[in-house]
């Protein structure tokens, strides 16, 4: 690129980077995370007013936003045959736990933007706008033709792009302004079974009463819970002392309604690097799976678990699927 053309570049973005800056902003205020779904809100009502919100942007920069289904809001740069793709999306994960700052009310500290989706994806989503924007003005008479690509369910499985793109295909070259940028030529498998199972009900002591963890299938949980019966405060607290030093999790036993509830907290990461995090859940699995359990067919199916996902497997060893290429 001539060093005149990225002049013009960077003048184009300086002279609009407080707007995109507020964008990024109104954007990030969206809680765009997945619940059930409702009537013409298909991921529930987050993600619809995230795509409704990136439909406002897009129009104050001058653009025409067609909205597919409340699934999927594009843009196009100009009337010519589309040649390029950018693909973003604009909903998030939870938010979990230890932020320093509301995860909804993007911050600037020490340079860098703060806020739930700032990187993954919201903030490059605004960019990748703007970049449409900067094109049409600097680049009026280009002959392509560039389309943005908005979807909301991207964290829960991209069956928002499922539903697109059985009407409408996808431009010839598409990228992603999503994780490494500017390029990712390859990742990890990805393997999400369900695993079920039924057993009789039993109330013999002591007894798991209830076990939880987890939010969404790409993040390594943070935050896993259990009810045990028939055990004393003490003996629980023993185990969970013991479990702590073997797992890295921190582990609280705490008397609720003549029972003992017993929290896990681990510390979150993306899935593609779970050697970042500690796992909750496998931890608290491994607690109770060690404890002095009734006989049961709920306790035969928590050991079970443990064993198919014991703490510190990252690679699918236990369940038989660990390659590399």
């Amino acid at each position: 690129m001539p060093d005149s053309m990225r002049r013009v570049i960077d003048a184009w973005f300086e002279s609009h980077s407080d707007e995109l800056l507020d964008d990024v902003r109104r954007l990030i205020a969206v809680k765009s995370v997945r619940e059930e779904a409702k009537p013409l809100m298909p991921y529930g009502p987050g993600p619809v007013a995230a795509l409704n919100t990136a439909s406002e942007i897009l129009t104050a920069r001058g653009f025409v936003p067609f909205n597919f289904e409340n699934r999927v809001v594009t843009a196009d740069l100009n009337a010519h045959e589309l040649t390029l793709g950018i693909l973003a999306h604009v909903d998030t994960v939870e938010t979990g736990d230890g932020w320093t700052s509301d995860p909804f009310e993007a911050v600037v500290r020490d340079g860098r933007l703060y806020g739930r989706g700032a990187t993954d994806d919201k903030g490059p989503a605004i960019a990748a706008i703007y970049a449409l924007a900067a094109v049409r003005d600097i680049a009026a008479d280009l002959k392509k033709g560039c389309r943005v690509i908005l979807g909301s369910a991207e964290e829960t499985g991209h069956d928002d792009l499922a539903h697109y793109t059985k009407k409408y295909a996808m431009p010839p070259n598409v990228f992603t302004p999503d994780g490494d940028y500017p390029v990712v030529n390859a990742e990890k498998g990805r393997f999400v079974p369900t695993f079920t199972a039924c057993w009789t009900p039993s109330a013999a002591l002591p007894r798991i009463v209830s076990f939880k963890g987890g939010v969404t299938a790409n993040a390594v949980p943070h935050r896993a819970e259990a009810v045990v019966e028939g055990l004393t405060f003490e003996e629980i607290s023993t185990f969970c002392a013991k479990c702590a030093d073997n797992t890295g999790a921190v582990l609280k036993a705490e008397v609720q309604d003549g029972a003992v509830k017993i929290t896990a907290d681990g510390k979150a990461a993306h899935a593609m690097a779970p050697h970042l995090g500690v796992n909750a859940q496998t931890a608290l699995l491994s607690l109770l799976g060690d404890m002095p359990m009734a006989g049961s067919g709920g306790f035969s199916a928590i050991q079970k678990l443990n064993e198919l996902f014991p703490h510190g497997d990252m690679s699918g060893i236990s369940l038989g699927i660990e390659m590399s290429d």
